[in-house]
């Protein structure tokens, strides 16, 4: 009755220690001894090292300001959706997003209401694109959305929502009346098994640059085949 449990202890503690931090040990609702009680203090303990891990799992993979995922997570994101998307042969579309004029507003209004920009904008891409899409702040004032299924025309739909719902942030960012906040948006479609991961977001930038060239607060797709 004593030795049992101990070993139950032992076994869990080992399990978390290799990793396993689900692990707990059987306790009884009824029973207060010392062993039992040991058992529920482990439980706990477990607990809280579990939601410490998790707590710097997600400051490892998500971007301070926004809360966004970070760069580091979005590429291993996109690989991942890059395969799925080989193996069911479905298309794979993503988005490059970008600011304009972004450093007038912290030059004129200080960095403080630049943020406040970035993250409504964190906060109006959610808002806009579909359940499953995968939205990040990819660098600076620059943020991508890998759009799984989504084909072309989806795809751009997405990037038009995305821009137009820019017209609702400078109001939600508390800028002054008259202010504007507009977006950049660069779409790529990637053609079924082509294109590895780092060659999509080239394509995607590509996109974007031709966005800001053209004259800004516009959408432009790449409709590279190869």
């Amino acid at each position: 009755q004593v030795i049992r449990p101990l070993s139950s202890l032992t076994e869990a503690a080992d399990a978390i220690a290799g990793g396993d931090l689900q692990r707990r040990v059987a306790v009884s609702q009824v029973k207060r001894d010392e062993v039992n009680e040991r058992g529920q203090a482990f439980n706990d303990m477990a607990g809280q090292v579990a939601g410490a891990h998790e707590t710097l799992r997600q400051a490892a993979i998500r971007d301070g300001l926004t809360g966004l995922l970070n760069q580091s997570e979005f590429f291993r994101r996109l690989e991942q959706e890059v395969a799925r998307a080989d193996r069911s042969e479905r298309p794979l579309s993503m988005l490059m997003v970008d600011l304009d004029h972004l450093k007038p507003v912290n030059d004129t209004h200080g960095h403080l209401q630049g943020d406040a920009v970035l993250t409504e904008v964190a906060r109006m891409i959610e808002g806009n694109v579909r359940e499953g899409d995968v939205v990040t702040r990819y660098a600076g004032d620059e943020f991508a959305v890998i759009l799984p299924k989504a084909d072309a025309r989806q795809a751009l739909a997405v990037g038009e929502r995305v821009r137009a719902g820019a017209a609702h942030v400078a109001a939600a960012a508390g800028m002054p009346a008259g202010e504007a906040v507009t977006l950049s948006v660069g779409v790529v479609t990637r053609p079924i098994g082509r294109w590895d991961p780092r060659h999509t977001v080239e394509l995607a930038d590509d996109a974007l640059y031709h966005a800001k060239e053209a004259g800004r607060d516009r959408v432009e797709v790449n409709a590279a085949k190869d």
